[in-house]
């Protein structure tokens, strides 16, 4: 099964995936589509897509 995460670092994707699973973190399979940017300043930053 492939579900798409949104999250603002990669714990805490990791974390929301294998909840949403209902697995073990070490069991996911993780393709990155977009790493998040921090911004200027760290305003107008991106969350990351894994």
């Amino acid at each position: 099964m492939m579900i798409k995460v949104e999250a603002a670092t990669l714990q805490e994707a990791y974390s929301k995936a294998a909840s949403e699973l209902s697995c073990s973190v070490v069991d996911l399979d993780i393709n990155i589509v977009q790493n998040g940017s921090s911004g200027f300043l760290g305003l107008f930053k991106k969350k990351c897509h894994y």
